[in-house]
């Protein structure tokens, strides 16, 4: 309650059943819960969500007890680490005495005693959640409301709480297409079958871009899209950061998700993402910092339940052929989206671009085939696609 950032670490660390008082366990699953719903957590948020889940208003002044005898946030960590090592002497006991008991009682086979406990002597240093599993029968999963499972963020091209990877080669218009992308989403217009659409909350985030480059493709986008369908009030945001972030360092990634929980876009266009981390010293290649910013992209994805477009560059090509396009720097990249796209040149006809796939899509989408500058055909749109 007294600092975020030392939530965020006993989250990775503790369980709600890791707490012996029941008290504490009540605010410690309260913490959680509005910190996943993008809620700072305090003492005041945390006593209104302990009203609301079952009247446990009583727990009030425990909270400011808790608060007035803490000596120090920073210290979480080591606090953390003293509750777990409490826990898990409290199972050994229990699961100890289960095991007396077990194998005193002659009329079962020690056998059948001893394999029912090893699969929890194997787990007792984790932490166990002592609640009923949150599964689903597949009966239940298929009768939800359809409405409600990842509806499309923008028509047929991604769906809330999905990741796509768009890459290309330098100068391929890829960053243009995903603010383009972003905008029309926001004026609620589909950007390439020209339809209107609900209008949703986006935010642009450019790690690259100079301010001209920017005020030109913005200026270019938003006199055509408002000029087709106006809207009075829309979300549209831009996180400029042309120096390039590093979403692996704790101030940088504090910044960007500030942003997320405050504006909460449905759609996030990122770019470029070598722009967006770092690879340190102590790494082993590129894989280690994938997975770590792999990671925090999931976890900002499910707290903040919105669409993720990412755009890169390409590696270089050999020489021999055709560009590849997919993602630049580790492997990981290319299994990790829902969706990835590559913006292939056609040969002999610029600011034309087939739409390769270097990974199948996980559901059904409608991307164009092609897609072409509206500069090159005379068109008012920046960009049309054709799917013959």
């Amino acid at each position: 309650m007294l600092s975020p950032a030392a939530l965020e670490q006993l989250a990775d660390v503790l369980v709600a059943s890791d707490f012996y008082v029941p008290e504490h366990r009540h605010i410690f699953d309260a913490m959680l819960r509005l910190r996943d719903a993008g809620v700072r957590t305090d003492v005041v948020t945390t006593a209104n969500a302990l009203r609301e889940d079952g009247g446990k208003h009583e727990l009030g002044s425990k909270l400011i007890e808790l608060v007035a005898n803490t000596p120090a946030a920073s210290s979480g960590a080591h606090y953390a680490e003293i509750v777990l090592a409490h826990a898990t002497r409290r199972r050994l006991m229990g699961e100890g005495a289960a095991l007396i008991a077990g194998a005193s009682d002659l009329a079962r086979d020690p056998s059948d005693v001893l394999e029912a406990h090893q699969a929890t002597l194997a787990t007792i240093g984790t932490s166990i959640l002592d609640v009923e599993p949150d599964d689903w029968s597949v009966e239940e999963f298929v009768a939800r409301p359809r409405e409600n499972v990842n509806p499309w963020v923008v028509h047929g091209l991604i769906r809330r709480g999905h990741k796509l990877m768009m890459v290309g080669g330098e100068g391929s218009g890829k960053s243009w297409l995903a603010r383009f992308i972003a905008i029309c989403a926001a004026y609620g217009v589909h950007p390439f079958r020209h339809e209107r659409t609900r209008p949703v909350r986006t935010l642009i985030a450019d790690f690259e871009n100079p301010e001209d480059a920017l005020f030109d493709s913005f200026e270019m986008i938003l006199r055509h899209v408002t000029r087709y369908n106006p809207q009075e009030e829309t979300v549209n945001r831009l996180w400029w950061r042309p120096q390039g972030v590093n979403l692996r360092n704790r101030v940088d990634l504090a910044a960007f998700e500030n942003v997320i929980r405050t504006r909460r876009p449905d759609l996030v266009c990122l770019g470029p993402l070598y722009a967006a981390y770092e690879n340190s010293a102590q790494d082993f290649g590129w894989e280690t910092a994938a997975r770590e910013v792999q990671t925090i992209f999931k976890r900002l994805i499910v707290r903040y339940n919105f669409a993720l477009m990412i755009e890169d560059h390409a590696p270089q090509g050999d020489g021999l052929g055709k560009r590849e396009m997919r993602p630049y720097g580790s492997s990981f990249w290319r299994r990790w989206p829902d969706i990835g796209i590559g913006l292939q040149p056609v040969d002999g006809r610029p600011d034309y671009f087939e739409v390769t796939r270097w990974r199948g899509d996980r559901v059904p989408t409608d991307w164009p085939k092609f897609i072409e500058r509206g500069s090159v055909t005379g068109s008012s749109w920046p960009f049309l696609g054709t799917w013959d």
